[in-house]
């Protein structure tokens, strides 16, 4: 995960893409809040697990968080591929005008 974070942050910081910075920040905040829920349910899952077969109510809630999370991280990443992709239409065009 935080290999994919750095990964992000140098093509963000790149000069001549100029991203949207209020989908940026989206992307940062949502991407933020879903690892902090993903790792909470993840916690909660292991240390409140039982030897017996059946997920108990609050097992059972703290994977679908884990399985929603994951989806939020997912749809963040969307938005910075759609973020990456007009800037890199908006840098073509600049370049095919000057």
């Amino acid at each position: 995960m935080a290999s994919f974070l750095c990964f992000f942050a140098a093509i963000s910081s790149r000069w001549p893409l100029s991203l949207n910075n209020r989908a940026a920040v989206w992307h940062y905040w949502i991407t933020a809040a879903a690892i902090a829920a993903f790792w909470f349910c993840f916690y909660f899952f292991a240390f409140h697990a039982t030897r017996e077969s059946d997920l108990t109510v609050r097992q059972t809630a703290a994977l679908l968080g884990q399985f929603i999370s994951m989806m939020v991280i997912l749809l963040a990443q969307t938005i910075f591929v759609a973020n990456l992709a007009f800037a890199v239409v908006r840098f073509q065009n600049f370049n095919a005008s000057h």
